[in-house]
């Protein structure tokens, strides 16, 4: 996975190269507006063992590089970003009776790639696009659990629709919502059993660039 992330690195610099690029800075804050579910983990009798919940997604933040070209009414616009979020759940211990609640997080650092194309009309930007996401390090909640297995997605992909405004030539302001293809939970597996908490971490987010 290193290896493509190096290599899409010395494309994106690469292409920005090109005169009629031009590469700025961007940063980047989301806030994930996915919904609260439970999964509930049984034994091979049917009684109810764990209870898993998600609660919610801090505030994701991001930064990095950004390239724009833009030809009549048409853009295109690339970024390479390092993203952080922080995933809260509630996990219940059915197996030792009166262990209370106890709230658990996880952590992801990612490798955040949004290619994005679209119109412009009036200043006002209309694009989507695909977006891939490659892990860096995650601290996962339930990893040390000896009926859970831990298995990070290396990469997740997703899409993209973008309403930006182009408030001079340097500075852009964008609004994005981010459909994610997989789901929260989707990385563990219970007794050698695929589980997910069947939602997924969309996000609405917000990135103000600075290009040269």
């Amino acid at each position: 996975m290193k290896n493509i992330i190096f290599a899409l690195a010395l494309i994106f610099c690469a292409t920005s190269t090109n005169a009629q690029l031009r590469l700025g800075i961007k940063a980047n804050y989301g806030k994930t507006i996915s919904d609260v579910n439970t999964m509930q983990y049984g034994n091979e009798q049917g009684y109810l063992n764990y209870e898993l919940s998600y609660i919610s997604t801090k505030d994701c933040t991001a930064f990095g590089l950004t390239s724009y070209y833009e030809v009549g009414n048409l853009w295109f616009q690339s970024d390479m970003m390092y993203r952080q979020c922080t995933s809260r759940f509630a996990f219940k211990d059915y197996t030792e009776q009166g262990r209370p609640e106890t709230m658990l997080t996880e952590s992801y650092q990612t490798f955040h790639l949004p290619i994005q194309a679209g119109i412009l009309h009036n200043n006002f930007k209309f694009g989507v696009g695909p977006m891939f996401n490659f892990n860096l390090q995650s601290e996962l909640a339930l990893d040390e659990m000896e009926e859970f297995e831990a298995k990070p997605r290396d990469l997740s992909m997703g899409f993209q629709f973008l309403v930006g405004y182009k408030m001079n030539e340097h500075i852009h302001l964008d609004l994005k919502f981010e459909r994610t293809f997989n789901n929260i939970g989707d990385h563990y597996r219970y007794r050698n059993t695929p589980t997910s908490l069947g939602t997924s971490p969309n996000m609405l987010s917000i990135s103000l660039a600075c290009i040269l």
